[in-house]
Formats: C-alpha cells, structure tokens, sequence
C-alpha cells in the first residue's frame, strides 16, 4: 500500500515550484489520513507527532505561491 501511496503521490510532484512545498504536502495528506479527530491542523501535527512550533510553517504551506490550486486540481482529474 505504501509503495502505491508514493506512487501517487509523486505523480504530483511537478505542480510544485519547491521542493520543500512538496514536502509540506505530503506531510499534510497524511497527517489527514492518520488524525483522530478533525481540529484542523493541529490534529495533523498531533497525529505526526510534529513538533509544536512546525503550526505556523504548515500555515505558510497554505499561503505560498509556488503552488496554485488550479495545477493541483487539474492534476487530481
């Protein structure tokens, strides 16, 4: 399943300017596919057991323009 799962997810790898954008990412859909509980982002840094301090850097992840929702979207269909 995992490899499955990388493969996938590569398969989005060039909508991103950064590679650290990419990372973000992937940190953030599987934060969303292991959480508890749906209280945001912080049930993702929970379920990671991110540190703390890596809220406001997944907020940025959000904010950024090396991506746009537009590519990720044509990229999902």
């Amino acid at each position: 399943m995992l490899k499955r799962l990388n493969k996938i997810l590569t398969m989005f790898e060039d909508v991103f300017n950064r590679k650290a954008s990419f990372h973000w990412f992937v940190i953030i859909l599987l934060g969303l596919v292991v959480r508890e509980d749906t209280l945001g982002l912080t049930a993702i840094i929970r379920a990671l057991t991110l540190c703390p301090s890596q809220y406001e850097n997944m907020l940025k992840f959000f904010k950024a323009n090396s991506w746009e929702v537009k590519n990720l979207q044509k990229r999902w269909c």
